[in-house]
């Protein structure tokens, strides 16, 4: 995987700076800080480079989850490895989330 993440908020935005103009969204080249420490302001700011050829189309999903090990992270990882399978969980989440409001009223 060649993507980075930030997870400090302060970091991400930048001193003086809003969440509707970070500053790594400023800089084409600055570099997430890809810290492994806590923060007391959390964020999910993920990055992928990707490329692409004139008129090339592709998509992206990035998905989060959480397990005990790296190696359970990585076997439910495996279950979604194509956009349909991501769609379909989608549906299928969607389909158990309805049934569940359905049921209380």
């Amino acid at each position: 995987m060649t993507g980075k993440h930030e997870n400090n908020r302060a970091f991400f935005l930048g001193r003086n700076q809003t969440a509707r103009s970070p500053r790594m969204l400023q800089a084409a080249n600055t570099a997430l800080s890809v810290s492994r420490d806590g923060t007391p302001d959390p964020i999910m700011s993920l990055t992928q480079e990707i490329d692409l050829k004139p008129h090339g189309k592709t998509r992206v999903a990035f998905l989060t989850l959480a397990a005990p090990t790296r190696t359970e992270a990585l076997e439910k990882l495996s279950h979604y490895r194509t956009g349909q399978a991501i769609y379909h969980a989608f549906d299928d989440a969607q389909a158990i989330a309805s049934r569940s409001c359905s049921n209380w009223g």
